[in-house]
């Protein structure tokens, strides 16, 4: 599975503002049906410098983060050249 982790910063108005982005590889698992795995050590280094609230020379304030995610297969099985066109 491909996975992507999209990290924004939301001001005080409530607006997004976007700060990183990841894409891992999770590797595939032999259980017989779907199942929930969790992920670990997904790390953002984020200047104060960018913050999306200006408040000059302050490093102990509150900021706020929403993290969303992505999943999708990387392997389908389908094999294009091998395929029997007759």
């Amino acid at each position: 599975m491909a996975l992507g982790v999209l990290l924004s910063e939301v001001g005080e108005n409530g607006d997004e503002y976007p700060c990183g982005m990841k894409v891992l590889t999770l590797p595939a698992h032999n259980a017989p049906s779907c199942r929930d795995i969790r992920v670990k050590g997904v790390r953002f280094v984020l200047p104060e410098d960018l913050s999306a609230v200006e408040e000059p020379g302050s490093m102990c304030r509150e900021r706020f983060f929403r993290v969303r995610t992505i999943a999708h297969p990387v392997d389908y099985g389908f094999r294009c050249c091998e395929a029997d066109p007759t």
